[in-house]
């Protein structure tokens, strides 16, 4: 590779990270070609050239690649803060989450007011057959 051409990736990757919001630095020693087309089968499957989720569900199953570090959004991470980051439960999950904390107080508010609705419901209808069972009583 000649300079202009070292000159243009460079300045490839450069725009490359502008772009990006996360990024995920491995070191990887002794994977063979076989290891090396799985994670990048992996990392297309996800829709990116990394994705931390699948390079740290990797690197767990295979001590031969190792973070190092990364970076999101302009501050840069060392390797606990990527598997933290990698934990984290997805955007869907958490909305998923959020929908059901916001429901559950109102469910919980309609199935109060149902009963004690229907307590009402019971303590009248008593009422009203006791009325009646007093009112047919003397009359008997």
């Amino acid at each position: 590779m000649d300079r202009t051409q070292k000159q243009q990736l460079v300045e490839a990757l450069q725009q490359v990270l502008a772009d990006t919001v996360c990024v995920v630095v491995t070191h990887q020693a002794g994977l063979n070609v076989a290891e090396v087309t799985q994670l990048r089968r992996q990392v297309r499957s996800a829709g990116a050239g990394y994705r931390v989720t699948k390079i740290v569900e990797f690197a767990n199953r295979n001590a031969k690649l190792t973070i190092v570090g990364g970076g999101l959004a302009g501050r840069q991470m060392d390797a606990a803060e990527v598997r933290e980051l990698a934990s984290l439960p997805s955007l869907d999950e958490l909305r998923g989450k959020l929908v059901g904390l916001l429901q559950t107080p109102g469910t919980r508010l309609a199935v109060v007011l149902q009963a004690t609705a229907g307590q009402i419901a019971r303590v009248l209808a008593a009422y009203a057959e006791r009325q009646g069972e007093a009112i047919s009583s003397p009359a008997g």
